[in-house]
């Protein structure tokens, strides 16, 4: 415990140091070099002795430090002032974690874009290989990350239940993939939060809506979980739609959102539900983005 206060100090001692030299210099070249060692110094701090989410907290953290050192303040002042600014950075990377959570990525767009135009092209699905060469063709990106992009997803589940059993709190607890990894207490209770916020969402838009748009919202939440790895949202499995998520149990296969707004509005053409799910799917999340942004608990 005296080692860790000690090394605490002595990292805040260094801090304190890199920012009096940052506003001391005139120089605006040697102003950046000390403003490089001060975002080392703090990353450091964070991950060593504030948060385990440093490594992933790049953004948040450096806007942070950049916030605080362009303010005219005293070391002491300054010191102070980061940590305020840190906590919130913490939250603010949450927060839009949570928010982005229903979100598919610009790059898992463009990705799966590029592979469906080549397969197109092909008239054929493409190996794992030629996948990556495809893409890498057209989007500067490491090899690695391209690969983990596929891995992530293409994703194949194990059975939960050798005996078939389909009860939905029976897989609580259970890992759905092969390779999950385990997570920490620490890291659970974040999920907690997170999912918490989350389902709370989803019951307020819920509650606001129609009775019989709730059932389609639902199913386009089940969708959303679905593709962005249902792993991550087994205390959210309870709330979702339990005849889409056996018949991807069973069969690995989900419905379009066209298919979902059929089953809802029966006498409806294929092209007008394609184009009325489109819209409603949207107006759906902009209203979950914004009422979990509205309650994020800080």
């Amino acid at each position: 415990m005296e080692e860790r206060k000690h090394k605490d100090e002595e990292i805040k001692s260094n801090i304190i140091n890199a920012y009096s030299k940052y506003k001391e210099e005139e120089s605006s070249d040697r102003q950046k070099v000390y403003l490089g060692q001060l975002y080392g110094l703090v990353f450091k701090w964070c991950k060593d002795h504030l948060y385990r989410e440093a490594d992933e907290m790049g953004v948040e953290v450096v806007e942070a430090v950049k916030r605080c050192a362009e303010k005219d303040k005293t070391p002491e002042e300054f010191l102070e002032n980061l940590g305020g600014a840190l906590y919130y950075a913490k939250n603010l990377y949450y927060r839009n974690r949570v928010e982005g959570a229903f979100r598919e990525p610009r790059i898992i767009k463009e990705i799966k874009k590029i592979i469906e135009t080549e397969e197109a092209n092909e008239g054929r699905v493409l190996t794992l290989d030629e996948r990556v060469e495809c893409i890498r063709r057209l989007i500067p990106m490491h090899e690695k990350t391209i690969r983990a992009h596929l891995t992530n997803m293409d994703r194949r589940f194990e059975p939960v239940d050798e005996k078939g059993n389909d009860n939905i709190e029976s897989r609580a607890g259970h890992s759905l993939t092969i390779n999950a990894s385990i997570s920490t207490p620490q890291e659970e209770s974040v999920k907690d939060s997170e999912m918490e916020t989350i389902r709370d969402a989803l019951e307020t838009v819920l509650n606001k809506a129609q009775n019989k748009m709730k059932a389609f919202y639902k199913a386009l939440f089940t969708l959303r979980c679905i593709d962005n790895n249902i792993k991550h949202y087994q205390k959210l499995w309870p709330i979702l739609d339990n005849e889409i998520l056996d018949v991807y149990w069973k069969t690995l296969t989900v419905p379009d959102q066209y298919e979902i707004y059929m089953k809802y509005h029966p006498g409806a053409q294929k092209s007008t539900a394609e184009a009325n799910a489109s819209k409603m799917s949207k107006k759906f999340f902009a209203d979950l983005d914004k009422v979990i942004k509205e309650n994020w608990r800080e």
